[in-house]
């Protein structure tokens, strides 16, 4: 017959809490939508003040890619690492702030000068959607717009 052995018991006092709030978490972590549907507003309100000016608009098709998210042409995904937001729109890549020298075929090289719409982010604004989805992640805090 074997003795029984004295054992230990620990217990960890709100083990409870935190199990609960990495639980709350990790559904966070897996639904990003909230935080997303946000960004993508206010992507398309920065790119609304951009055609505001009228230009690049001849059709509206671009336009509307950019600052409607059902519009046709319109890029809005979710991914585990980010998201993509832009455009269809075949002509997009030849709206640039200043086209370099006309070409011998006639036409103006584009190419590497700075897009007219789908503005880069800065850095702060980067840094922003970054605490947005921490923020999101980590207490449940739904970004503001």
């Amino acid at each position: 017959m074997a003795r029984a052995r004295p054992g230990i018991s620990i217990e960890v006092a709100g083990s409870d809490k935190v199990q609960h709030d990495l639980r709350a978490m990790a559904g966070r972590m897996a639904d990003i939508s909230p935080v997303t549907r946000a960004q993508f507003h206010w992507l398309e309100l920065r790119e609304e003040r951009l055609f505001s000016r009228g230009k690049y608009v001849r059709t509206g098709a671009l336009r509307a890619s950019l600052t409607q998210d059902t519009a046709a042409g319109a890029i809005r995904v979710t991914e585990p690492g980010g998201l993509k937001f832009g455009t269809s729109v075949w002509y997009a890549p030849f709206q640039v702030v200043h086209p370099g020298p006309v070409t011998p075929k006639g036409g103006l090289r584009r190419k590497g000068h700075t897009s007219a719409v789908l503005k880069r982010l800065r850095p702060a604004e980067r840094r922003n959607l970054a605490e947005d989805v921490g923020n999101w992640i980590l207490k449940g805090h739904r970004p503001l717009l």
